[in-house]
């Protein structure tokens, strides 16, 4: 059966920002930790789209546990849980219209779908992944335009029909920016693939470094990090580095961190972090992109490029963005680079039984042959697009950009994939004999390729005194 509605595309409307802003704080005043973001989606988040006067709401819950609590929390302003409509992994609530802002005050806000999603839901990927390549590409928006447009004529009043027809152009926008994540972006320095930024979006990266087997990824990369940085205090350009996961703690040394970070989302966690601890905050935080840093020539002693090689998936963008690096570092001044290893899908298979599945063996061969890792659409809880490293590409890379590299060196090593790590890990003088070894083991070439991430430390080819690095091992 038919929905029986005049579809109505207007023109695009400044004030659907404003209104959301408005919406959201309320969400936020209501929810509280419970929503781990709270996104914009749909065609009203999309600066210049004409848009069916109806904003898209997600709220993004950490799991679809919290499902009760959320609908709880959403019913003391006037939300009701009314299913998922048939689309699993988003669970869709409505209202009747009269809510309460932040003010207190009584008003009719203006219409919209509300969704919560837990943040490894399906349907939230593609709602970021869509929004985002609509945003990144303006002609891709027009596209759409012109699409709504037409169809709102040809179905007038079927709303079903209407959502089904678009719902090809959607999917595929949705084929095309995966596939364009293999490749070099023409994009805007604060642009990345629609699905790595979703994935950095739903809040993973920092919880990963506090748990399991990251935990030991953490202590290896501070260990190494502070082994080949100069003494404090340094001008540390921290590239890709998110939530301030390690910004935080190299500012706390006493360093002048300057964090670029192409997702702003991150950024403003990287914020809030840096003004929780104002005796060392962050000296800069801004959006950007490894290949283009918003800093001068010869302008750091050090460069910290914790992701952006594994995101940039082809071999020229890599080496650019590490000539970038030497660009802004002063004479002798250094480069840390991590890569993830070519091998780590097959051995994460194994350690978590990711290969009794058929899907997940077509991902893994294709890891090992070309290191062009590509997760699946159905497993949002696989890792994004990345490429994997042989451990001799990093030095080479380096090389070929201009720098001096120095040995790569295993992160983990074998010991991320001991089944029993966190019971190790938890146990003091365990712990500190387990890191011994694995420094013990770092630069093995016999090993490097068991390890879940390789470091590569590299300076500036001057004839300025490299011992300092040798010298602190």
């Amino acid at each position: 059966m038919s929905a029986k509605r005049r579809i109505v595309i207007a023109d695009p409307d400044p004030a659907w920002a404003h209104q959301f802003e408005e919406l959201a704080g309320a969400l936020k005043s209501a929810l509280g930790p419970l929503a781990l973001a709270i996104e914009h989606v749909g065609s009203t988040s999309v600066p210049g789209l004409p848009a069916k006067p109806v904003l898209d709401i997600d709220v993004v819950s950490d799991s679809p546990d919290q499902l009760p609590a959320v609908a709880e929390a959403l019913g003391t302003v006037g939300y009701r849980h009314i299913g998922d409509l048939g689309i699993a992994g988003r669970e869709a609530f409505t209202g009747d219209g009269v809510k309460v802002p932040t003010d207190g005050k009584g008003t009719l806000w203006p219409a919209h779908n509300l969704y919560v999603c837990a943040q490894d839901s399906v349907e939230l990927a593609k709602h970021l992944a869509f929004r985002n390549a609509l945003r990144a590409r303006p002609d891709v928006a027009q596209a759409y335009a012109h699409v709504k447009r037409d169809l709102a004529d040809q179905f007038v009043d079927d709303v079903y029909a209407y959502a089904e027809a678009k719902g090809y152009f959607v999917e595929g926008v949705l084929r095309s920016a995966a596939e364009d994540a293999g490749s070099d972006r023409d994009a805007d320095p604060g642009q990345m693939g629609p699905e790595i930024q979703a994935y950095y979006c739903r809040g993973r990266e920092a919880a990963r470094c506090q748990g399991g087997s990251g935990q030991l990824e953490f202590a290896r990369i501070q260990e190494l990090t502070r082994r080949f940085l100069p003494e404090p205090p340094a001008v540390v350009l921290d590239v890709g580095g998110g939530p301030a996961t390690h910004a935080k703690w190299l500012a706390a040394d006493g360093h002048e961190v300057h964090l670029i970070d192409p997702v702003e989302d991150l950024l403003e966690v990287a914020r809030e972090i840096s003004a929780a601890q104002p005796a060392s905050p962050i000296t800069s935080i801004t959006l950007g992109e490894a290949r283009a840093l918003p800093h001068a020539d010869g302008s750091a002693d050090a460069v910290l490029l914790f992701g952006p090689l594994y995101h940039l998936t082809q071999r020229a963008a890599r080496v650019e963005a590490l000539r970038e690096a030497c660009r802004v570092l002063r004479s002798g001044g250094v480069v840390v680079a991590i890569g993830i290893s070519r091998f780590s899908s097959a051995l994460d298979g194994l350690l978590r039984r990711f290969i009794d599945d058929d899907a997940f063996i077509d991902m893994m061969t294709r890891d090992l042959a070309e290191g062009q890792h590509r997760r699946l659409a159905e497993r949002a809880t696989y890792f994004t697009t990345a490429y994997l490293h042989l451990p001799e590409e990093l030095e080479a890379e380096a090389n070929d950009a201009g720098l001096q590299a120095e040995e790569t060196l295993a992160i983990q090593g074998p010991a991320w994939l001991l089944p029993d790590f966190e019971e190790r890990w938890a146990d003091e003088a365990h712990r500190a004999r387990m890191m011994d070894i694995l420094q013990r083991l770092e630069a093995e070439p016999s090993l490097l390729g068991a390890s879940g991430h390789l470091a590569s430390g590299t300076q500036t080819m001057t004839g300025r005194d490299r011992d300092h690095i040798s010298d602190r091992r």
